[in-house]
């Protein structure tokens, strides 16, 4: 099996105040958990989400002349220093081509120069794929939930509790 080239996707933060981002999160939250036997999120769940305080979107686009596609988003929520990935998700023909990877370091960045100090999410345990990207960008298992995740087909999954300690704007003053 062949490896997918990698692509260079644009990422925008995106406005929260619409449904068309809930929208085309939906669908792509939907195509990208399918092959894990889960459910996506539907529209409704994630606007709901969206106009949570402290809650930001992440939007990954493939831009080819006049055509914009989005291909995966991060919605994540950072309040009083901490932060949490609430979800990541790219279509599937564009997975292991370094979308999630392009988002989750432009999180990062944002988390950063935000002053937030830790970055907190959850991972299928059976989702090697994303437990891979998450090691190589340096987080740290802290604990595990068993049985978390419920597949379609009735299966239970663990989670894996992951943390990642953030550079704040702080750590790089000189003294």
């Amino acid at each position: 099996m062949t490896t997918p080239s990698p692509i260079a996707p644009e990422i925008r933060m995106m406005d929260l105040s619409g449904t068309a981002g809930a929208e085309i999160c939906s669908k792509i939250h939907k195509a990208a958990f399918a092959p894990l036997d889960e459910d996506g999120w539907s529209a409704a769940a994630i606007a709901e989400l969206m106009a949570s305080s402290g809650v930001h979107l992440l939007m990954a686009h493939l831009v080819a002349g006049e055509d914009d596609v989005p291909v995966g988003f991060a919605l994540y929520r950072s309040i009083a220093g901490e932060a949490e990935l609430i979800t990541l998700a790219t279509l599937p023909e564009y997975q292991g081509r370094g979308v999630a990877r392009a988002l989750m370091k432009e999180m990062i960045s944002h988390l950063e120069g935000g002053g937030a100090e830790k970055l907190f999410l959850e991972v299928r345990a059976d989702n090697l794929r994303a437990v891979k990207l998450y090691s190589d960008l340096g987080f740290e298992k802290i604990g595990k939930r068993s049985n978390y995740y419920k597949t379609r087909s009735g299966s239970h999954i663990d989670a894996l509790c992951l943390a990642l300690f953030l550079k704040t704007a702080c750590d790089h003053k000189e003294i």
